[in-house]
């Protein structure tokens, strides 16, 4: 069945180039052969709405277009132009409507349809594009616009079979083209089709052991997968001629990914000097500095990039984050708050840290209000702030607030051992404490090496009685609790939603 599709802007746009392609000047653009169309009674006034239509006037151009249909309801042409006008004014339906009529005028010109089909594509008509699509691409089997919509019809419509079988009958020449498979294997992905994406790369490889691409690109899948002991073997099978930056920034990528820091953080500083106007590399140093407790190189590496792209938020953010970690609060907020006044500013990430600083110190309305800007600026579940924001609650003895954060942090990030734990503790003092009891076995369950929740356990069963079972949680504190740094602040540094 159907559904509404969210497709990229880029497909619709690639509609759209008809409009300026030399279809304006009389010709229809192609996808496969050259077709020529006969120039109809209406040509002036086309033109006049081409000539509307590049200088912005829309309604203008819709007007002699629909004039020129009026006297010739049969002109292709026109109907094309104007369905195309109607989807820049987001009229979905009536661009729908012109294009169909501009491929029934014209039935056998593959532009019309293929234009048509992407609309239908873009109201969500994948099995109605389908047929459409599959009939231009038996004409033009090499067109890369008609295979990747086509791929994009076939997901649409959750046929996966026949998605995986177009995606793996690609020719030699397919696979050497890098953007080519970097669409296809997204679109494979974004339908759920993890191993058919993989399968691609793999087939990549085989093509052409050469290409970096390929290499990084099923690392980076793998990765996401869990499963960066494969990546890392299969990154290190690479041969020589592959293992070029692309690769080297896959590699350091896997390294943190199985937390081997101390062997990524070389790679990002190599990449930092071979590209040297890529922001990337050098955030992922700061970060690995960050993730691996060198919070002095953490904090010099964002220095310095913050130095060399000058006016770039990632920096000063890491910078703050470094500075928060190092216990110097005030610098943190002293870097944060022209981040957060920034008119504009879209990233929540300045705007928690500031609020967990004004929490600290206990300006718990200052921070309160600092958290609900992120809630507002955030589009999906961000484990940091519900934890964060549960914490400040907790301290506030708003207690039932703050159960629904901490389990609103616990949804979003499973496992979440710190979260469980905050629970815990809001449960104990809210007097559930079978749930308290539950949350805090949970946590450490879910992080054996944290030492709070087993002094919570403790305080929970010597009120319930049990005194072996404090004893023997009291026990576990206390062997725990040099190890365990009894911070939060790390967090930051490990990139949770």
């Amino acid at each position: 069945m159907d559904r509404k599709s969210h497709l990229p802007s880029a497909v619709l746009i690639a509609a759209l180039l008809l409009w300026t392609s030399p279809l304006a000047a009389g010709r229809p653009a192609q996808c496969g052969g050259s077709q020529s169309v006969q120039h109809s009674a209406n040509d002036s006034l086309e033109a006049k709405a081409d000539a509307a239509y590049h200088e912005g006037r829309l309604d203008d151009a819709r007007r002699w277009l629909e004039q020129a249909i009026q006297d010739d309801p049969h002109s292709a042409r026109a109907h094309a132009l104007l369905g195309l006008i109607l989807a820049r004014q987001n009229d979905l339906q009536g661009a729908l409507r012109n294009l169909r009529l501009s491929r029934e005028s014209e039935p056998k010109d593959p532009n019309y349809a293929y234009n048509y089909a992407v609309l239908l594509l873009q109201d969500g008509q994948f099995t109605a594009a389908i047929p459409i699509l599959e009939g231009l691409h038996q004409q033009s089997p090499r067109a890369d616009d008609i295979l990747v919509n086509l791929a994009r019809a076939y997901a649409g419509a959750a046929d996966f079979q026949r998605l995986s079988a177009t995606v793996g009958h690609l020719s030699a020449s397919d696979y050497g083209n890098q953007a080519l498979l970097k669409t296809l294997a997204t679109i494979l992905a974004d339908a759920g089709q993890a191993s058919a994406a993989a399968e691609l790369w793999q087939a990549a490889i085989r093509h052409d052991p050469n290409q970096p691409l390929p290499y990084a690109a099923l690392a980076e899948l793998w990765n996401g997968q869990g499963r960066s002991s494969q990546a890392l073997a299969l990154l290190d099978g690479a041969p020589p001629a592959a293992r070029d930056p692309l690769y080297l920034y896959a590699y350091g990528d896997t390294q943190m990914a199985l937390r081997n820091y101390q062997k990524a953080i070389p790679l990002f500083l190599e990449l930092t000097r071979r590209l040297q106007d890529d922001q990337g590399p050098w955030q992922k140093l700061v970060r690995c500095n960050l993730l691996a407790g060198h919070l002095n190189d953490a904090e010099q590496a964002a220095e310095q990039a913050a130095r060399q792209f000058p006016g770039a938020p990632e920096f000063q953010y890491q910078q703050a984050v470094a500075d928060y970690m190092l216990g110097r609060s005030a610098t943190a907020i002293k870097t944060l708050l022209p981040l957060v006044e920034k008119q504009g500013e879209k990233d929540p990430r300045p705007v928690l840290l500031l609020a967990v600083l004004k929490s600290r110190s206990g300006d718990y309305e200052e921070a309160s209000g600092y958290f609900e800007r992120v809630e507002q600026m955030q589009s999906g579940c961000n484990a940091l702030a519900s934890y964060f924001y549960g914490a400040t609650l907790l301290r506030m003895h708003r207690l039932l607030d703050a159960q629904a954060k901490l389990e609103a942090a616990i949804r979003c990030h499973p496992r979440f051992a710190l979260a469980e734990y905050r629970l815990g503790e809001a449960l104990s003092q809210d007097g559930k404490l079978p749930q308290a009891l539950d949350a805090l076995e949970q946590a450490t369950r879910d992080d054996p090496t944290l030492a709070e929740p087993y002094y919570a356990l403790a305080q929970i069963r010597q009120r319930q009685g049990d005194q072996a079972g404090a004893r023997e949680a009291l026990a576990h504190f206390n062997s725990l609790r040099k190890r365990a740094s009894g911070s939060d602040r790390d967090l930051f540094a490990t990139g949770l939603p």
